[in-house]
């Protein structure tokens, strides 16, 4: 299986017409980007650590991360988990590294659209950095064809729907987020088995949610529900009075809601404006304070919604909670959110690969590394137990990982807590 990843993947789309714009997309970068060039894909030529730490490397022990996150556009706030990965990352090079290698970084802009992705991926892998982080699922799609042109890309950690790993075909990518098809059929369940709702509206945002439309139709009629209505909202909308409109008209008595967290926030706080009092639900992407500043405490009161990870503002003092809030503290204040953790486990397995292959005393490379990583299944790593083998990558979350949450007083709570 791993030999696979030394094969040239056909080029399936020209990037010629992205050539000329590679410079607007390295304008985007932000204040944590590296200017070091790499002199192999497995490592920078650099031995000291670009915008923070202490680390100090040997010369040629430096692995360069490239990090494609939304710092601009309407999925900005999850930005945040590459905040956090890096902030990981820093943290251990203030510890002199794992086993002797530090961390460089060049962080990129991908706005949170495709075309965006798609730019700050072939910037990105102009680099040949050991590894990539790569941000919300939008972006991922975009990279796609650009990775699959690489002949020997590097390994991807993603924080995208299990399902679009998988239609991917890329084999290369490790998702620290579920499948959202697997989300939605979860919090379906509570909608209809716990709180006795008979008649669901969908909200989805079809740049990465479509996927979920038919499976939860299939769900709704195998839990003795309907799916009413399945109403696709695009990410850049705001006014939301036609939508709800159009899931009363076909009779819903509650709503899911799988987009954004800025898109739920406006949807709640136009149906509580209009006087709309059915329950509404979301998924982990709308676990995010965004969502209450939008909605407003009053309209977002009594939301439901799913998550995988410990809400580290809800008073969880784990150790690891711990050690999350006092490294984000100092270098990315604004990461100490759920989805600050996402970014923080990407960290936490990105640093246990390296440790793993240079503790079986195999030389640092692409194919080393993401067979350590597979050897890691199973073990505690970060907030959670890995869960990777060749034939299952997309997501380190299974359905016994996931739990329900609301809204209470203006924060969110373990539902029932």
């Amino acid at each position: 299986m791993l030999s696979k990843f030394k094969r040239h993947l056909m080029v399936a789309t020209s990037t010629v017409a992205l050539a000329g714009l590679v410079a607007a997309c390295s304008s985007t970068a932000g204040s944590q980007s590296s200017d070091s060039s790499s002199s192999s894909p497995q490592a920078a030529t650099s031995d000291t650590v670009g915008g923070g730490g202490g680390g100090s490397g040997d010369a040629g022990k430096t692995l360069l991360i490239g990090v494609s996150s939304p710092r601009t556009g309407p999925a900005a706030s999850y930005g945040i988990s590459g905040d956090s990965m890096v902030a990981y990352l820093k943290a251990k090079n203030d510890e002199g590294g794992v086993a002797g290698y530090t961390f460089d970084f060049k962080y990129l802009d991908n706005n949170g659209t495709v075309s965006g992705g798609a730019l700050a991926a072939q910037t990105l892998l102009a680099d040949d950095p050991f590894a990539l982080a790569l941000v919300t699922t939008p972006p991922f799609n975009g990279s796609v064809e650009i990775i699959k042109s690489q002949t020997n890309p590097p390994p991807i950690f993603a924080t995208v729907s299990g399902a679009a790993i998988d239609a991917s075909g890329l084999e290369n990518v490790f998702g620290v987020l579920t499948n959202y098809v697997t989300e939605a059929q979860y919090v379906l369940r509570h909608m209809v088995n716990e709180d006795k709702h008979q008649k669901v509206a969908l909200f989805y945002d079809p740049s990465f949610a479509d996927e979920t439309v038919a499976p939860l139709e299939e769900a709704a009629k195998s839990l003795g529900a309907e799916l009413v209505s399945s109403i696709a909202v695009a990410a850049e909308d705001t006014n939301m009075t036609p939508y709800i409109q159009q899931a009363l008209s076909a009779g819903a008595d509650s709503a899911l809601i799988m987009a954004h967290a800025q898109s739920a926030g406006y949807m709640l706080k136009a149906a509580r404006g209009q006087g709309v009092d059915i329950p509404f639900y979301g998924f982990s992407g709308t676990l995010d304070p965004v969502l209450i500043q939008t909605a407003g405490a009053d309209a977002a009161e009594g939301f439901k919604l799913d998550g995988a990870y410990p809400p580290v503002d809800s008073g969880a003092d784990s150790a690891e909670v711990q050690r999350f809030r006092e490294v984000t503290a100092k270098y990315a204040p604004d990461a100490g959110t759920y989805f600050g953790t996402m970014g923080w486990q990407m960290g936490a397995v990105l640093a246990a690969g390296v440790q793993s292959v240079a503790d079986s005393g195999k030389e640092m490379n692409r194919e080393n590394f993401i067979g350590a990583l597979y050897a890691l299944s199973g073990q505690e790593v970060g907030f959670t137990t890995i869960t990777l083998t060749p034939d299952d990558h997309n997501t380190l979350i299974k359905d016994d990982g996931l739990s329900m949450y609301q809204v209470s007083g203006g924060t969110f709570v373990p539902l029932g807590g």
